[in-house]
């Protein structure tokens, strides 16, 4: 009898976090925080601007979406003219690997730059990509309003 209550307690003792992990709260979606969004084949991003001392800060989340791993990723931020004429650009690297479905998170500084009316943001992203067994180097980049972050479409999308 005490060997049956002994194996009843130490059930509930082994299930009793299985019960608490359901109640936990989910984690919040890492791009909630971010007002500017871009869906790219490959990388999601999501990304906010402020001002700073320094210059225009450039908040960028990434998720990789399509590869087995994303490695080596390089963002490069340009601050363009309306006439596309670059005024700064800076370069951010994502320490290690970003696998499927998992989010990283970069820091550009425009530096002594603010975004006026009609100004761009250019984003670049190169990275080496795994897909299997298959090794990618990629490029891919996109352009927006550094206010709105509207899309702007490239002169082939016209």
């Amino acid at each position: 009898m005490s060997r049956l209550i002994t194996m009843l307690i130490l059930a509930a003792l082994f299930l009793a976090p299985l019960g608490c992990a359901s109640m936990q709260a989910p984690k919040a979606e890492p791009f909630a925080e971010f007002p500017f969004r871009h869906d790219g084949y490959d990388l999601k991003s999501a990304w906010r601007t402020s001002p700073s001392q320094q210059g225009l800060v450039v908040e960028v989340a990434l998720k990789n979406e399509r590869y087995v791993s994303v490695d080596e990723l390089e963002l490069q931020v340009s601050l363009l003219t309306q006439g596309s004429k670059v005024i700064v650009e800076e370069r951010a690297l994502l320490p290690g690997s970003l696998r499927n479905d998992e989010y990283g998170n970069l820091v550009v500084v425009l530096k002594n730059a603010s975004a006026s009316p009609g100004d761009r943001l250019h984003f670049r992203l190169q990275y080496s990509a795994t897909d299997g067994s298959t090794g990618y180097k990629w490029m891919s980049d996109f352009t927006v309003d550094a206010l709105t972050g509207v899309r702007i479409p490239d002169k082939n999308e016209r």
